[in-house]
């Protein structure tokens, strides 16, 4: 399964969810995550795709690990783990729309 497939499926589910797959062009840092998901109830998850069985390079670890100890979400989906994927972005709304 290519890259692109994987993001047109996320891109759709999150679209299904009434939220937004913000594609981020080339920023000129290297290592920056493929997509921004807005979801409702102000969720934002930073996310990136991968190809079945590849890990993130080392500079994109950096920039997940930069990310996370701001407290944000950062995904990976590599078209293997999509229960779990959905799961999670359903669970995050979940709970921001209970805090409301």
């Amino acid at each position: 399964m290519l890259e692109r497939s994987i993001e047109r499926k996320l891109f759709n589910y999150v679209r299904s969810l009434r939220g937004r797959a913000i594609k981020l062009s080339r920023t000129g840092r290297k290592g920056d995550v493929d997509r921004i998901l807005a979801l409702p109830g102000g969720v934002t998850v930073w996310t990136e795709v991968k190809r079945p069985g590849k890990r993130p390079r080392a500079d994109q670890m950096r920039v997940h690990s930069q990310l996370r100890r701001m407290g944000h979400k950062v995904l990976i989906v590599d078209g293997t783990n999509w229960s779990q994927t959905f799961t999670y972005l359903r669970g995050c709304i979940t709970i921001a729309l209970r805090r409301t």
